[in-house]
């Protein structure tokens, strides 16, 4: 009797863990989005579905109340989000920005997409077509040199 017991609580175990491994799916957040990354502190942005002549509005999720954020500021068509939560963006003419503070700083260049997760590195696909697609780009970052 104990050892039926047994095989049928190990069944049991089994059946509740292949379930919790195929019960695996995506859970819908709200709103809508065309672009969307997360830092490595876990900061969720989204560029949304509203928007103006540069670009949609950029949403931050709130994992407390389960709500996006508005940005007061900045609107782009692409994001990325670097390791320590701040995100970069590009606007409709292809300007290149990323946040810093509460204020938006204006990078040289143009482009059609960014990548900034990794940390000391960020990669954009450029203007400038080549061989079917965009040439590649890596900002560099200069550190201010004291000549005397």
């Amino acid at each position: 009797m104990k050892y039926r017991t047994f095989i049928f609580n190990i069944l049991i175990l089994a059946t509740l863990i292949i379930s919790q491994v195929y019960s695996q799916q995506w859970k819908q957040l709200p709103g809508s989005a065309v672009d969307i990354s997360i830092g490595a502190d876990g900061s969720l942005w989204i560029v949304g579905t509203g928007g103006e002549k540069l670009g949609n509005y950029l949403l931050k999720y709130n994992f407390e109340n389960q709500e996006w954020e508005k940005s007061p500021t900045g609107l782009g068509i692409k994001i990325s989000v670097d390791p320590k939560g701040r995100p970069w963006i590009i606007n409709k003419k292809g300007k290149i920005f990323r946040k810093k503070g509460k204020n938006w700083q204006e990078l040289p260049g143009s482009a059609t997409d960014i990548c900034a997760n990794q940390p000391a590195a960020v990669y954009i696909a450029g203007t400038d077509e080549r061989d079917l697609g965009y040439s590649i780009f890596k900002w560099n970052k200069l550190p201010l040199l004291c000549c005397f």
